[in-house]
């Protein structure tokens, strides 16, 4: 989910018969089965897979699923119930129609490929999709209460209080529920929670981009109207990244492509050094950038990314979901092995209240892909889980986490997320996100030493000035360790810690408790070596 607009937080509305809803609950499944087939009728005028098939589940402890072969979309009742008594029974009616915008994605996805998808893009795609989805829905009720009240605009004094209390529940409930995904799973069959919103948020300004679209060619509209359609198309193919000749398929799926970084064995091989200044002139803001971008690998690699300003919400500023785009620019950049290259620019936009954020290549929440020539990338079976579905692999224990953790340290490298960016104090330290984001860490990452080659994986338990929290995080971190029976040696000195050890008493990691800079400020680490 990327680029939105004021548009999305002030131009669309959402059911207003949601707020009559608060407070009611359900007695009997019906009445939720009611709203879901309801609701299914109405997509089923969106997707290009009209004839798919709608079936209820009441089986406890199983997952809502969509079918390729009967072409059927399964919803678990309990499950949904679950989700609706712990989000609120006021989000009933959002939460159903995530849920059956994704799984129709996924009957989208069934007719458009013959040959199944990667699952992890292919369950990124549906998210976007489903966004796309969602904004047709909701640009159909706020229609029909413009007409109800007989407005003319989302800014009229008699519908904005409603528009702005649904809306703000709606995209407040949506990000919630997108922080469901494979965060603490290795493997990550699904997107994890962060790109679950880039998804959505992207697909649901794809549905801008469509209604510009609609108004720029309709001849019953003023020309006023057609002109701003045609401003607002221009804006929002070049923050998206939509080519002229791209379908809603073509374009998904590469933007979902970027948003899982595809492929990661390739996009290791990149590193990139950021350095960028913001310049806050009233007049003429912008932000001008500066990126090295080096091949350590042995391949060609082309890497296509996106460099992007952001306003945030004052009040909500790390709700990804929020996010206006402000500017946008795709970059395309191929590398032999061995080779750099230095890409520059500025990105201006226009005068705001508030400093907007500037997200480069290599940072969370960026956009890239990096491709190699005869690249053939494995395919797995679409994923038909259920996008809230609970299973033992994303909701890991410090302990289990712990074990998958040392189980998979000889190939650490297998778990980096996008591309490396040297270390400000260590230009010979490459750190990598890391798609394992162990539970209750603030930060992990994979370390690359190149001198060595060695690979390590790098958790900021706690950091903080409360030496009480510290030493919590040490002793969950220690009780885990007790829990495995994984052997622990104190180490002494200036720096307090624990030496890590395998059955065999070979050192694979340690724990470090630190005061830094003397200012009661202190730092727990979690560190484990591949050799």
């Amino acid at each position: 989910m990327i680029k939105r607009t004021r548009l999305i937080k002030r131009s669309i509305a959402l059911p207003l018969f949601c707020l009559l809803m608060e407070g009611w609950g359900y007695a009997q499944s019906p009445v939720l089965q009611t709203m879901i087939q309801e609701e299914f009728d109405r997509l089923k005028g969106i997707v290009i897979t009209p004839e798919v098939k709608l079936q209820f589940d009441t089986k406890p402890g199983k997952s809502s699923s969509s079918l390729r072969k009967s072409g059927t979309v399964v919803i678990n009742i309990p499950q949904l119930q679950r989700i609706i008594s712990q989000a609120g029974i006021q989000f009933d009616l959002p939460i159903v129609r995530l849920l059956l915008a994704h799984e129709l994605a996924h009957q989208e996805q069934y007719r458009v490929y013959p040959v199944p998808l990667h699952t992890l893009l292919g369950e990124c795609q549906a998210d976007v999709i489903a966004g796309y989805f969602l904004f047709v829905l909701s640009n159909s009720d706020f229609f029909k209460a413009k007409t109800a009240l007989k407005v003319n605009s989302a800014s009229d004094p008699l519908i904005r209080p409603y528009f702005e209390s649904l809306n703000n529940q709606t995209f407040a409930l949506y990000s919630a529920i997108f922080n469901i995904g494979d965060n603490y799973s290795v493997e990550n069959t699904h997107p994890r929670s962060f790109e679950r919103r880039m998804a959505f948020r992207d697909g649901y300004t794809y549905g801008l981009l469509s209604l510009a679209e609609q108004n720029a060619g309709d001849p019953a509209v003023s020309s006023n109207v057609r002109q701003s359609a045609l401003v607002l198309i221009k804006k929002y193919k070049k923050t998206l990244n939509v080519f002229s000749d791209d379908t809603r398929f073509s374009w998904s799926l590469r933007q979902a492509g970027k948003i899982v970084h595809t492929q990661l064995s390739n996009c290791r091989d990149i590193v990139v050094s950021n350095k960028w200044e913001y310049h806050t002139n009233s007049d003429n803001p912008y932000v001008s950038y500066t990126q090295n971008i080096r091949n350590t690998g042995d391949r060609t690699v082309t890497v296509n990314y996106l460099n992007y300003v952001y306003e945030r919400l004052a009040t909500d500023p790390e709700n990804s979901l929020y996010w206006t785009t402000l500017n946008a620019e795709p970059l395309s950049v191929t590398l032999h092995p061995g080779e750099s290259k230095v890409m520059t620019g500025r990105l201006n936009w226009p005068p705001v209240p508030m400093l907007p954020l500037y997200v480069p290549i290599g940072s969370t929440n960026s956009l890239y892909s990096c491709s190699c020539l005869g690249d053939n990338e494995a395919r797995q079976t679409v994923g038909s889980d259920d996008m809230a579905s609970e299973t033992p692999t994303k909701k890991l224990s410090g302990a289990n986490a712990f074990y998958i953790l040392v189980s998979q340290r000889k190939a650490l490298q297998d778990i980096i997320a996008g591309v490396g960016q040297p270390s400000s104090t260590d230009q010979n330290m490459i750190t990598f996100e890391s798609k394992l984001q162990y539970p209750e860490a603030k930060t992990t990452e994979v370390r690359k030493n190149v001198s060595t080659g060695q690979y390590s994986f790098f958790a900021t338990l706690y950091k903080g000035a409360d030496a009480g929290g510290a030493q919590h995080a040490v002793k969950k971190m220690l009780a885990d360790l007790a829990e495995l029976e994984t052997p622990i040696t104190p180490v002494r000195g200036p720096i307090p810690g624990w030496t890590i050890k395998d059955q065999h008493g070979v050192n694979i990691g340690y724990i470090g408790n630190m005061e830094v800079d003397d200012m009661d400020r202190y730092i727990v680490v979690l560190c484990i070596y591949n050799k």
